[in-house]
């Protein structure tokens, strides 16, 4: 027994609390997710009519490259063709000269 007036310590609660909660939400109408949504469209979009034009780009590019050695090659042969002829009527004014 405990004489009156003396000072005695309890607990007042359990030794092990344990707390436990859930807690759960959904979206059912919210602007910024609808502008979210349909900029994430017009992104996809955008991003399919770059890829598009890049494509378009490179075969562009392709075709001037592949002219360009077109037409290289066209001037080589024109130039090559005017350096015989230049010989040709260099060796035929020759000619005439040592004949005079």
């Amino acid at each position: 027994m405990i004489p009156y007036g003396q000072v005695i310590a309890f607990q007042l609660q359990l030794k092990n609390s344990i707390t436990g909660s859930v807690n759960a939400s959904q979206v059912i109408f919210d602007k910024s997710l609808f502008s979210t949504l349909n900029s994430a469209k017009l992104y996809k979009e955008l991003a399919d009519q770059n890829l598009k034009k890049t494509k378009v780009d490179v075969i562009e590019m392709v075709t001037k490259a592949y002219y360009g050695v077109l037409v290289t090659q066209q001037q080589v042969a024109f130039l090559e063709s005017n350096l015989q002829r230049i010989d040709s009527v260099y060796k035929e004014t020759e000619a005439r000269f040592k004949v005079v």
